[in-house]
């Protein structure tokens, strides 16, 4: 197989190495160890280089952070790897020295190490990196011009988390293109993440079971090996991931599987009711079937022998055909008995499951029906997460545990900054405090995936720096800006952490509600607004609170950082517009007036560019499904008046 493009990415530039400075702009005025992310740990300036910067993003933009482009290109890059087995796992030193003819030198004790080193090689070389022009053409179209040469530097740095992980829904309507897929693996490992996973439901195209997947433009199984490939290449490690138990709706809706379901009938997931089919039938030797044949279809397409068997939030389990086992045996144990005989079935093959451990901490025997090699997945998405309790608990059972923040960008519009900036802060130190080895950041799509790319990536770079480094609370924005953003202004990661708190006032309120109120989680009031979750919740009615939000949002639509590339300007202006319609909407009832004029044109706009957006990051299947939610919205706010 031809390998693929694999320049480094920056959102919007399909691949391209676009992280731009400019003669006089704010990175001339900031050290370039600022602009590295993670910062490493100790970084000592030495002078001016001789390692010329065009030579070395010449390559970079070629084969961007491939290890064997690398080891083959050693000598004409002027670089040395050397061995130094009294590093850690993953730690590397970096030095670039002063003197004309010497090598760059990269130490390390493995090839994660090499890896790092070698990104931190890159990120400085793109802090080098000038823009006299900015092309207005197609997407990616820069006009680039190379400063001197790379800052003399001895660098040492080490992970503080072993696993720094994310997991991308591909499952909620949402599926993104494969040139979408490579850019963000590129860009993961410039951060230093090193594994991934795809949230799988329905979104992949399984042998036999092709309906399933019909009309979701689903992953195929090329694909996935495709990614492996890529990911492989770059120090990733990407895990298979297959739901196996609950969010199974999408498989039970068809003829030939709805009577493996536990229930078509009313059940209550927690405290709210449900009706149809959720989750797999626990005592139908089917289910099992069924499971071990789209395990073994996955695990074949990927090099890592890990996968994510989900077997979350199955609560209709028991209110089903399982009733009656369940009031014989419990609950823990027909659901751990299930867990268990799914994790034979991937142990069996060679392999290595690990499971979401929210029914599992519920009732924490469950954790002693499952084999010790099975990694317990805590996870939770508000800074109140118990992250300590959880690991204690699974790691006293003998279970590694990773822990599990999101990036707040769904049902939000904006993000949730505050909320995601606790959630990860105290998955990071909790974690290391109770022995976590990895954690695993979730982007999910919930409510029609209707949340622009950029805000999931700005989560996803603070994370990355927080399991890098063990401290959340770095100011981390310049070199985000210029890292993930091509922002030589330095002021986009910043503009990003505003807009999403454009309503935390009023989330603090709603996280606070009235007695017999529900409490908001997992949400913006913004979208809250125009798509409950639920019934029961009280949007506030205060028009104060309505109309600073709708200031603050209207002053940040003025201020967005003029250097972007086109496709992330168009999609923060997009997120923009879209908070302005909530806001508005909110505040006209708020003070009982009718809905502004021009709302139905401006629902319109808003629908439409959805839709073009996501044609450019994402494939067909889903878009009709996800650009309902707003033909929803539109006939309630029709029938208001």
């Amino acid at each position: 197989m031809r390998p693929a493009r694999t320049d480094l990415w920056v959102l919007g530039c399909s691949h391209r190495d676009t992280v731009a400075s400019m003669p006089s702009s704010a990175i001339d005025r900031r050290s370039a160890f600022d602009l590295l992310i993670p910062r490493p740990q100790t970084c000592r300036a030495l002078g001016t280089s001789a390692i010329a910067v065009a030579a070395l993003r010449g390559f970079a933009h070629v084969h961007g952070l491939d290890a064997d482009a690398w080891s083959r290109h050693a000598d004409e890059l002027h670089l040395a790897h050397e061995r130094n087995t009294t590093l850690g796992p993953g730690a590397y030193r970096l030095l670039v020295p002063p003197a004309p003819g010497v090598r760059v030198r990269l130490e390390a004790a493995d090839e994660e190490g090499f890896r790092n080193a070698r990104a931190t090689l890159v990120q400085l070389m793109r802090a080098c990196i000038g823009s006299e022009s900015r092309s207005t053409q197609a997407i990616g179209a820069e006009s680039w011009s190379i400063q001197g040469a790379l800052p003399a530097c001895a660098i040492e740095d080490a992970p503080a988390l072993p696993v720094r992980g994310v997991m991308l829904d591909v499952s909620r309507l949402r599926v993104p293109t494969m040139t979408h897929l490579l850019g963000v693996i590129d860009q993961l490992a410039l951060l230093k993440f090193n594994h991934f996973q795809l949230y799988i439901e329905h979104a992949f195209r399984y042998r036999g079971h092709e309906r399933v997947s019909d009309g979701a433009s689903p992953v195929t199984p090329d694909e996935l090996r495709r990614l492996d490939e890529h990911c492989c290449a770059r120090g990733i490690t990407l895990a298979a991931n297959q739901n196996c138990f609950g969010h199974m709706h999408r498989w039970l809706a068809c003829d030939r599987y709805a009577d493996l379901a536990e229930t078509h009938a009313d059940w209550y997931f927690q405290d709210m009711h449900r009706t149809g089919a959720f989750s797999l039938c626990p005592t139908d030797p089917r289910s099992l079937a069924l499971v071990d044949d789209l395990i073994a279809e996955q695990l074949a397409c990927v090099s890592s022998r890990l996968i994510n068997i989900g077997c979350d939030e199955t609560y209709d389990v028991g209110q089903g055909r399982s009733r009656e086992a369940v009031e014989r045996h419990s609950r823990a144990r027909v659901y751990g008995s299930f867990v268990a005989q799914v994790c034979e079935r991937v142990t069996s093959r060679g392999a290595r499951p690990m499971f979401w451990a929210d029914i599992a901490l519920e009732h924490p025997e469950t954790l002693d029906l499952l084999p010790e090699e099975a990694i317990a997945l805590a996870w939770s998405y508000e800074p109140s997460a118990a992250f300590a309790e959880w690991c204690r608990t699974c790691r006293a059972r003998g279970h590694e545990t990773w822990v599990c923040p999101g990036t707040s960008s769904w049902r939000s519009i904006t993000g949730r900054t505050s909320e995601r900036r606790g959630n990860v802060a105290r998955a990071v130190r909790e974690g290391l405090e109770n022995g976590a080895q990895g954690m695993l950041v979730c982007d999910w799509g919930d409510a029609g995936h209707l949340q622009q790319w950029a805000i999931g990536l700005h989560a996803l770079t603070h994370a990355a720096d927080a399991a890098w480094s063990g401290d959340p609370d770095r100011d981390i924005a310049s070199a985000e800006s210029v890292q993930v953003f091509g922002d030589p202004s330095l002021q986009v990661a910043s503009w990003l952490d505003a807009l999403g708190d454009v309503d935390v006032e009023m989330r603090r309120a709603m996280a606070n509600p009235p007695p017999g109120a529900v409490k908001l989680h997992n949400a913006t009031v913004l979208f809250t607004s125009l798509w409950p979750a639920r019934e029961g919740y009280v949007i506030p009615d205060d028009a104060r609170m309505w109309t600073a939000t709708r200031e603050r949002l209207a002053a940040l639509s003025g201020a967005i950082p003029t250097p972007l590339t086109p496709l992330v300007r168009d999609q923060l202006e997009h997120s923009v517009r879209f908070a302005l319609f909530a806001a508005a909407v909110g505040e006209a009832q708020a003070r009982a007036l009718p809905l502004p004029p021009d709302w139905e044109p401006d629902l319109e706009h808003i629908a439409c560019d959805h839709e073009r957006l996501w044609r450019i990051t994402s494939r067909p299947g889903g878009l009709a499904e996800s650009a309902r939610n707003f033909d929803t919205l539109h006939a309630r706010l029709r029938a208001r008046g």
